[in-house]
């Protein structure tokens, strides 16, 4: 009877130990989950912000030339001393990643 203890004892202690291993292999790969997620996160946010940063790119030549001739038009308009090469950019057009971005996201 002892001999089915001692067999019994060795047994709980071998799961014992089989649990503890495991439980330490399953913290590892949660950890290593964690920073992969985190580190494609990143990747993600910045390839976004490149592409919007392409994306972005100068305005229409339309809308640069309209701006331009209602510069030219006012000469007494604040700032009318410089030059149209120089004059701010007053179009501000959303790019179509912004649009994405804001439908992925569900904001208006």
């Amino acid at each position: 009877m002892t001999a089915l203890v001692a067999v019994k004892d060795d047994m709980i202690s071998a799961q014992r130990n089989e649990i503890e291993f495991l439980r330490e292999q399953l913290d590892q790969r949660s950890r290593e989950l964690s920073s992969e997620r985190e580190r494609a996160d990143t990747i993600q946010q910045m390839a976004l912000l490149r592409i919007e940063a392409l994306t972005a790119g100068p305005d229409e030549p339309e809308a640069d030339e309209t701006a331009t001739e209602a510069h030219n038009a006012s000469p007494e308009a604040p700032g009318a001393t410089e030059t149209p090469a120089m004059a701010p950019d007053t179009v501000h057009k959303p790019s179509h990643v912004t649009s994405w971005l804001r439908r992925l996201f569900g904001r208006p």
